[in-house]
């Protein structure tokens, strides 16, 4: 099976919080529930600038269950170390059995009409490739503790995605320096099931799994036609599962219908990156919609506000802006409306979504650098809750316009989905009237990003107050351990010695941004860097050990637990 990706999004440059032996009051309700924090911060914004968004989509029950227990046919179980051979063929046909089947006898194969001969071959070579992707996940022996996310959209066309994202998977891999060797490599998987409705039955029409690999390249090397001004308009991402959609009117369009595309739109397009002292800690892209406000996507901005001293804004050219301040965010669309000073050009054309059709051509432009333009093209293959589009995006591309053939913006990316074959927009629908409201208001109020920050993250009201026991010295010592403090991105709220055992409790005051399971992921690895051994790996418990301690983290409601004893 071609391999293919799921960049994992490490956010590496979070700023290390060090309150180990500070005072601080207590207001755990409001930590814990980042829902208030969001609505606190919309208390400060005018109401007359809200956007009004209501999401359709909803979790089809039925397909959450089949998909999960197509990924465990799949799979197998990740916590199991070898399965016998009975288990495995029972799975194997399980799976086989869940394909999609038009229930033909072999007098009505002879008789068929050729269309419907094609649609037979059709479902034997989706087959045929289905149960490629199960053999091959064999061959990588993948051992994993948990089921991530799942996604999963109905489609116009008829054909239900959904996608299932499997974070830390071990992979056995051969050495390519010494090919009779193996070794063990961590990655994400995503699978993607496409599904179809026999006689109301629901079937599995394809299934494609991606590690990381491909989709990493890519995003490399659109990165570097991007510094060089090269666009990728017409050069979709090459995966199995964009051989499912027809990129006929994607190829259909001129080099002079791209550049007039590109032309209309580069200059509106903006860059945004949050900076730390000197070190930028998120990016994201955005767009104007009028001649002073620009849309971008608010999981960047709440981002920003946990990591960030400032935003600087930037064109194409290099032009920078000034960030006056925020004038209307939404949560569920994930949309943020940002006011800056400097602009002079014209904003974007918004379009109704009602007019995309399925397979239309859409394109993104963005940014990989955080300071230059790049495009991808790619086409839609659903409209009914978000818009779904066989088009990778990356983290910095959030924000960003999805932009139709005729150059209008019909949605905004959003981190739905990033870094692997699909990428999802927030339908643009609920900016149109916004924007025509906008466009006739001569003074629009704001809240500055400082004030706003001070809302949603405020240390002094915010934080509990640290408990740590530990004397100096004996703190010195274990700390030392996996770099305690570079690589743990949370709060120590308690920490406690006795008898050689140090016990610390960490609160995750950003799991809406870095999850527990990321962060412990971090630790780890610098834990095997400094050569201890794994003995427990689960999404619960994790055990690390060398000759001189034991270390063992927990996972436990919202708090990461570790525990090291000295032998």
């Amino acid at each position: 099976m071609k391999k293919k990706i799921l960049l994992l999004i490490l956010l590496m440059s979070v700023t290390s919080v060090y309150a180990f032996k500070a005072k601080f009051s207590v207001d755990t309700a409001k930590v814990l529930d980042k829902n208030s924090r969001t609505k606190e911060v919309v208390k400060g914004l005018d109401a007359a600038y809200s956007i009004e968004y209501e999401s359709d989509s909803g979790l089809d029950r039925e397909l959450e269950s089949l998909s999960k227990k197509l990924t465990y046919l799949l799979l197998g179980d990740g916590d199991v170390s070898d399965e016998d051979i009975k288990t495995h063929a029972l799975r194997k046909k399980e799976f086989k059995s869940l394909l999609y089947n038009l229930n033909l006898s072999d007098e009505e194969k002879d008789i068929m009409s050729a269309s419907y001969n094609k649609e037979y071959m059709m479902q034997t070579v989706a087959n045929d490739l289905c149960m490629d992707v199960f053999n091959a996940i064999d061959n990588f022996d993948l051992k994993y503790s948990n089921i991530g996310n799942m996604t999963i959209y109905k489609n116009t066309s008829g054909d239900d995605v959904a996608r299932v994202v499997i974070e830390n998977v071990s992979v056995l891999q051969k050495d390519p320096n010494s090919p009779r060797d193996f070794y063990r490599k961590e990655t994400n998987l995503v699978i993607y099931y496409l599904y179809t409705r026999v006689d109301g039955e629901v079937q599995l029409k394809y299934t494609m799994a991606e590690f990381d690999d491909d989709i990493t390249k890519y995003m490399i090397q659109t990165e570097k036609n991007e510094n060089k001004g090269i666009s990728n308009m017409k050069l979709p991402f090459d995966s199995d599962l964009s051989k499912q959609f027809d990129f006929s009117k994607l190829n259909a369009m001129t080099d002079s219908e791209l550049k007039k595309i590109y032309d209309t739109n580069q200059d509106k397009v903006m860059f945004l990156n949050t900076m730390n002292d000197s070190s930028v800690v998120s990016q994201a892209t955005g767009f104007m919609i009028t001649n002073n406000v620009l849309a971008t996507s608010w999981d960047y901005l709440k981002e920003s506000l946990i990591k960030g001293q400032f935003i600087t804004i930037s064109d194409s050219k290099g032009k920078m802006y000034e960030l006056k301040g925020i004038v209307s965010i939404n949560e569920e669309s994930s949309i943020a409306l940002l006011l800056i000073d400097g602009y002079d050009g014209m904003p974007v054309t918004l379009e109704s979504t009602k007019s995309i059709k399925y397979e239309d051509p859409v394109f993104v432009l963005g940014t990989k650098s955080g300071y230059g333009l790049s495009s991808s093209g790619g086409v839609v293959f659903s409209t009914d809750s978000v818009i779904s589009s066989v088009l990778p995006v990356s983290s910095s591309d959030r924000g960003a316009p999805l932009i139709n053939a005729k150059g209008n913006v019909i949605g905004i990316i959003n981190s739905g989905s990033l870094n692997s074959s699909v990428s999802y927009a927030t339908k643009i629908d609920c900016l149109i009237e916004l924007q025509d409201k906008l466009l006739n208001t001569k003074s629009i109020n704001y809240k500055s990003f400082e004030d706003l920050k001070e809302i949603y993250y405020n240390k002094e009201t915010r934080e509990e107050k640290v408990i740590n026991s530990i004397p100096d010295k004996i703190w010195n010592e274990y700390k030392a351990i996996g770099k305690l403090e570079d690589k743990m991105f949370l709060e120590l709220v308690k920490a406690t010695y006795r008898d050689s055992v140090v016990s610390l409790r960490y609160k995750n005051e950003v799991n809406d941004i870095l999850s527990n399971q990321v962060i412990i992921k971090t630790y780890t690895n610098e834990l095997l860097k400094e050569g201890y051994n794994e003995k427990v790996n689960t999404k619960e418990k994790k055990v690390y050990e060398n000759s001189k301690y034991r270390v063992t983290i927990m996972d436990e409601l919202g708090y990461v637990i570790i525990v090291m004893v000295k032998k």
